[in-house]
């Protein structure tokens, strides 16, 4: 199959909200020799999920607590960063860690898919909810981690952890030793 991406938005651009961009990501580098001979060994969602250690949060505001520090400390974690807007440079900036994405103009699509892929959501930000998310990621089962000041709810059973904004390293120490399956 050759998939020919017609519009300006390519899946090689930088902050691309194109469909099947991932994909692309996935096969790119594949010698055209593995693909013609290893075909029936290709799975495209073996590839693209080698973590599973997935953690998103979706924002409107750049104002996020402590992200660069929790980048920072957890590098086996995967930080999906999604804004249904352009991003500030403060947080493009956050791209050159090799476990950060940012998804700018976000689709509510696109949101549903990486809280399927990601197994704990970040209250972290300030500002208003973006598409009822939290609750979306308390429905779809995913653990949720707030900081005292950034919460969207003060419904306490939301939340996997609440934690103080000025201890953040509580908050990673959580996060580390979460038991993956």
């Amino acid at each position: 199959t050759i998939v020919h991406y017609a519009s300006h938005d390519k899946p090689w651009n930088t902050y691309s909200i194109s469909r099947l961009r991932e994909l692309w990501w996935v096969y790119r580098d594949l010698d055209w020799s593995e693909i013609a001979f290893q075909r029936s060994d290709l799975n495209y969602f073996e590839r693209s999920n080698q973590s599973k250690k997935q953690v998103m949060l979706v924002t409107w505001s750049a104002d996020i607590k402590h992200l660069e520090y929790l980048v920072q400390r957890l590098p086996d974690w995967h930080f999906h960063l999604a804004a249904p807007c352009d991003c500030s440079e403060e947080l493009t900036s956050l791209s050159q860690y090799t476990n950060v994405t940012v998804y700018q103009n976000v689709l509510h699509s696109r949101i549903d898919w990486l809280l399927d892929d990601s197994i704990v959501y970040l209250d972290i930000n300030t500002g208003g909810e973006v598409f009822n998310v939290v609750t979306r990621a308390q429905e779809s089962g995913k653990k949720i981690f707030a900081f005292d000041i950034t919460r969207k709810s003060m419904d306490d059973g939301l939340y996997d952890g609440i934690f103080s904004v000025e201890r953040p390293d509580d908050l990673v120490d959580r996060m580390k030793n979460i038991e993956i399956e």
